[in-house]
């Protein structure tokens, strides 16, 4: 474009007289009005137009990055440029006249001035700031976004755990529930705890790993099929074949990459341990777990999603509920020496909580022992010591007496000291898990193995002085003195402590209570084995592999009634 030097017309370059004055136009002229107007059809004197007053459009009417139609933000502001560079080019001439127009002067130098070599702001370069300003809106925003996912809040509402309990507590648990503010509550502080793991997982970036991703999509395709059937349940269906049919998964069985699907899922299982990964799954056992499982659980879900159960709230909720659980799993294994350093208790701790609750100081339970050995030692009847003192109910009416044993049948401790007393000798104050023990020796003999080695037994009595420690005692485990139940004490408020912080760090808002109705427990239709119905909110449910566990032995430390004393 040339701009008259005698009146301040701005025209095509193809112009040779000036329409305004009539003065003949030349390059020079154009050279001579760089200073005072700006290049590519922009009016001298730097005046509002509304080109001037656009540019800032496509920054304030961008939302979520996207112009309108979809376009990125990016797209949007260039395409608008453009359409104001072809705007300023096509423009009729318009007289200004940086001569007669005062403030134009000063406002041009100033334009010039800050532009390179003289050159003004046209809308080419325009064009380049309101793209680059754009494109920086649009990475804000993506990176907001990214940090809104880890950083979200999470909240329930009253109705939301309703619905949460329905779908996984079985019907014939809910009138317990619904009777019980305590089980209510407790199910509440569970989620609670849940979701906020799920937070920090999503925080410290667990949940974008591709494979726990790949594990969420497990879950939820469980939660569909399970949905589904509940929901055929209460519409009256009792019968399996209207799940699905044999013919629907050996159809689905068929389609391409199904096995590659099936090797994952088994990886994942064996990931998450529903199937031990040192175990090897026989080719019967897998051929089971993919045609009697796996398979139905994928065509139910399919059919659930063809009904629109994806969409409804409960199914929302309960996938969330387990996309949490795989992620606080996740999170627990990836800190694991992280939570175990937090929750360790240490000497000082225990000591410390010992000293608040005196039920724990073993001195006092040694001291009553060492007073009831001094009675025993100084001729007292021993059996009626021990139906007095001693805290083994298994024996204590029959003075305490264990019959015969051989080495191996009691703990360490105890047995070291009862085969080293000689027939009528009374032990010193012997220490074991259970409490502090008294033993009479009654006599010894040599006997045969299953082997046919000879071994030696004792017969023997004891009384077992127990610490009230007021705690219940789990038949199940191995048992513990009253120092080990007071470290056990320490670490459980560690670890409540622990997660209580991750809590309130990550906004986790979820009501103490909730309403509960208790409908009557009609007949269930069959899912495939093991897709189970109502799994606890702490418990993931994926479908276990049919027997992988059957020749599976009982945990250690498990016990069917052994006398105090004795190993689990």
């Amino acid at each position: 474009m040339i701009t008259c030097k005698n009146c301040g017309t701005v025209v095509p370059d193809e112009t040779t007289t000036c329409p305004g004055c009539g003065a003949e136009l030349s390059a020079a002229a154009d050279d001579a009005g760089l200073g005072e107007a700006s290049a590519v059809g922009e009016p001298a004197g730097g005046a509002t137009t509304p080109l001037d007053a656009g540019a800032t459009e496509p920054l304030a009417g961008s939302t979520a990055g996207l112009g309108e139609g979809g376009e990125s933000a990016f797209e949007s502001a260039a395409e608008e440029a453009a359409d104001e560079e072809a705007a300023g080019e096509t423009a009729s001439p318009v007289s200004v006249g940086a001569a007669t127009t005062p403030l134009a002067q000063p406002v041009a130098a100033s334009r010039a001035a800050a532009s390179p070599a003289g050159v003004g702001t046209g809308a080419a370069t325009k064009a380049l700031v309101v793209a680059g300003v754009a494109v920086l809106v649009a990475v804000a925003l993506i990176g907001w976004q990214f940090w809104a996912r880890r950083h979200r809040s999470v909240t329930l509402s009253q109705d939301d755990v309703a619905e949460i309990v329905k779908g996984m507590v079985p019907p014939q648990e809910l009138s317990t529930l619904a009777n019980s503010p305590e089980e209510r509550k407790n199910i509440t502080k569970q989620l609670r705890e849940l979701f906020a793991l799920a937070q920090e997982a999503r925080r410290t970036g667990i949940a974008d790993k591709p494979d726990t991703a790949r594990q969420i999509e497990e879950m939820r395709t469980l939660i569909l099929a399970q949905t589904y059937a509940q929901k055929q349940q209460e519409a009256g269906v009792t019968n399996p074949d209207q799940l699905y049919t044999k013919q629907e998964v050996d159809a689905f069985l068929k389609e391409p990459g199904v096995d590659q699907k099936f090797d994952q899922f088994i990886k994942d299982l064996q990931d998450i341990g529903m199937i031990p990964s040192t175990q090897d799954i026989q080719p019967d056992q897998r051929e089971q777990i993919k045609n009697d499982t796996w398979g139905p659980m994928q065509v139910v879900a399919r059919k659930a999603k063809a009904a629109g159960v994806e969409k409804e709230r409960r199914t929302q909720l309960l996938m969330q509920v387990q996309e949490a659980q795989v992620l606080a799993r996740k999170y627990s294994e990836a800190n694991k020496q992280q939570i175990e350093a937090a929750t360790k208790a240490t000497d000082q701790d225990v000591d410390a909580y010992i000293k608040q609750h005196p039920e724990f100081d073993e001195s006092k339970t040694r001291a009553k022992a060492e007073d009831v050995l001094k009675r025993a030692r100084a001729g007292e009847d021993f059996g009626a010591l021990a139906k007095e003192y001693s805290g083994d109910t298994a024996n204590k009416d029959k003075g305490g007496d264990l019959g015969w044993f051989k080495r191996g049948a009691m703990v360490k401790s105890f047995e070291d000291a009862a085969f080293a007393l000689q027939p009528g000798q009374i032990s010193d104050v012997v220490e074991s898990p259970f409490g502090f023990h008294i033993i009479k020796m009654q006599e010894r003999r040599t006997s045969k193995d299953e082997q046919g080695k000879d071994v030696e037994e004792v017969h023997a009595s004891h009384i077992l002085i127990k610490s009230d420690t007021g705690q219940p005692e789990n038949p199940f485990a191995a048992p513990k003195s009253p120092r080990e139940q007071a470290k056990a004490a320490v670490e459980k408020e560690k670890r409540q402590k622990f997660i209580d912080e991750i809590v309130q760090r990550d906004h986790v808002n979820i009501p103490d209570d909730f309403k509960v109705e208790a409908p009557p427990a009609p007949a269930m239709p069959q899912m495939p084995p093991q897709m189970n119905q109502g799994a606890p909110p702490d418990e993931p449910t994926l479908p276990a592999p049919p027997d992988a566990n059957s020749n599976a032995k009982p945990k250690p430390g498990a016990t069917t009634g052994a006398k105090p004393g004795k190993t689990k």
